[in-house]
């Protein structure tokens, strides 16, 4: 994993790009991502959602200003990073939640804190309030920390060579899953 000052030392060589960069969001070994003012929520009309025939209809997207988002608790949600990031084919990033967030409850990312090498844009922050009272949150303020991890070996098929959903994503992006084939029953 990369310190704060192998980070700083990608950046200036131009191997990790953040826009906009700021200095002191630099930690120990991560880079503070701050949030940014539009999201999606799930849309009301929608009661079924089938991976086998998706579309974006599912979500709703909306933006907020300086007062901020009250997140009620059980609320889901995406956001996204203020920031745009591009990561060398010989690193991978990971997204995490800010500890002092988590301790109030609030989950800034279900399960897709891994960041691929080769990835370019802003990352989509997949929120749920899971405390019992209101969150709220605002827009420029310290959400998530990017660590960087060196790849062992050349990357064969990095990301946005091959067709990827979320290459050059800018604001939060819905789900884009599609399913290849469902499989077939196995007889035991």
């Amino acid at each position: 994993m990369l310190s704060d000052s192998a980070i700083q030392e990608a950046i200036d060589d131009g191997l990790i790009e953040i826009y906009p960069f700021q200095h002191d969001q630099i930690q120990p070994a991560s880079y503070d991502l701050t949030l940014d003012r539009h999201f999606l929520q799930p849309n009301k009309d929608v009661f079924m959602v089938d991976v086998a025939d998706m579309s974006d209809e599912h979500m709703s997207p909306f933006s907020v200003g300086s007062d901020g988002l009250i997140i009620e608790p059980g609320d889901f949600l995406l956001g996204c990073t203020r920031e745009r990031v591009k990561i060398p084919q010989s690193l991978v990033g990971r997204v995490e939640g800010k500890s002092s967030l988590g301790r109030l409850g609030l989950s800034i990312h279900i399960t897709a804190g891994f960041i691929d090498p080769g990835f370019e844009g802003q990352i989509t922050l997949e929120i749920v309030n899971l405390a019992p009272y209101e969150i709220i949150v605002y827009p420029g303020m310290r959400i998530a920390q990017i660590a960087f991890s060196q790849v062992q070996g050349e990357v064969g098929h990095p990301y946005g060579t091959a067709g990827n959903h979320y290459q050059g994503q800018m604001g939060p992006v819905a789900s884009r899953y599609r399913l290849i084939s469902p499989l077939e029953p196995v007889d035991w």
